[in-house]
Order: C-alpha cells, then structure tokens, then sequence
C-alpha cells in the first residue's frame, strides 16, 4: 500500500514537484505548530513548578508564624516567671547571706506566757531587702528598655 502512495505521486511530472512542495510546505507548518505547542507546554510546566515552590513557601511561612506565635507565648510565660523570681530572690538572697534569727521563742516559766519576739535589728532586713529589689527590678526594666528598640526593628523587617 505504501509503495502506491509513492508511485502514484511520482507519475505527475512537474504535479509531483509541486505535492512535494505542499507536503514540506505542510511538514514545515507542522513542526512550526510544535515547536510553538512545546513552548507553550514549557511554558506552561515553568508555571506550575513556580506555583508548587510558592505554595511550599507558603506553606512554609505559615508554619514559621506558628512557631513565632508559640515563641511569643513562651516568651511572656518566661517573663512572668521572671518577674516572680525578681520579687522573691533578692528577699530570699538577703536572709540567707544574714542568716540570723529575727524571731525568737520564748518559752514560759510559771509567771511568763510563752511568746514570740522580734529581734531589734529586724529592721536591717528590710533596709537592705528593699533597695535590692528596686535595684533588680530598675535593672530588669533598663535591660528591656535596651533591647525594645532591636526588636522592633526586627518586627518591622518581618
């Protein structure tokens, strides 16, 4: 059957040059047509490669938010303990450096009921407690005066 094909178009004389030509002609619009096709196709999987990056960085971005997000929340529990330990530490820390007794038991006799006194230099307690705490505290919050400015800037990047 093939060989037919081929002699019937060689018996046309100067016919035969001119099918010749519309069969490249028509040959050459065919490969014109997909050439322009697999560009188009290229084109097309570019695109749908640069959409599976985006949605991964999407996806990706979002679950950096959340792990901001659980950041920020461990950062104000851990501020909270923090503030606690200002407010006991330094309290804690004086009476174990004076280890002394302020408080005394006295115990009764037959004419005395027993009772609880305070020593009179009770007072150095407070008067060395207090001001270390302030101090603590001032410290704190001059640190994270400090720091406020780097971390604002650090938002506004983001």
């Amino acid at each position: 059957m093939r060989s037919d094909y081929y002699s019937n178009r060689n018996n046309g004389g100067d016919n035969g040059v001119l099918v010749y030509s519309r069969e490249l002609d028509f040959i050459t619009s065919m490969i014109e047509s997909l050439l322009h096709r697999s560009k188009a196709l290229e084109k097309r999987m570019s695109n749908e490669i640069a959409l599976a990056f985006h949605r991964n960085a999407q996806s990706d971005t979002q679950f950096a938010s959340q792990i901001a997000e659980s950041a920020k929340h461990d950062g104000h529990t851990t501020k909270a303990i923090s503030v606690l330990g200002m407010l006991f530490l330094p309290g804690t820390f004086v009476s174990a450096i004076f280890s002394m007794s302020f408080f005394h038991f006295v115990s009764g006799t037959a004419d005395q009921v027993e009772r609880w006194t305070v020593s009179p230099k009770f007072w150095v307690y407070w008067a060395v407690t207090a001001p270390l705490t302030l101090l603590t505290i001032a410290l704190f919050l001059l640190f994270q005066h400090r720091h406020q400015p780097k971390d604002h800037l650090i938002r506004e990047k983001l």
